[in-house]
């Protein structure tokens, strides 16, 4: 019984885990393109 509720625990800790991870990721491919889009946006007007 104890064992059980400890793998649920630890099922539920890593489909979080596994959440957190991948919104993490999509969040870091965002800002580099978003950062790209500005700094091409600024290039125009400076050169």
């Amino acid at each position: 019984m104890n064992s059980s509720t400890q793998i649920s625990k630890l099922a539920d800790y890593s489909r979080s885990h596994i959440r957190w991870g991948a919104e993490a990721i999509a969040s870091k491919k965002a800002r580099p393109r978003s950062s790209l889009s500005q700094i091409t946006k600024l290039q125009p007007e400076t050169a």
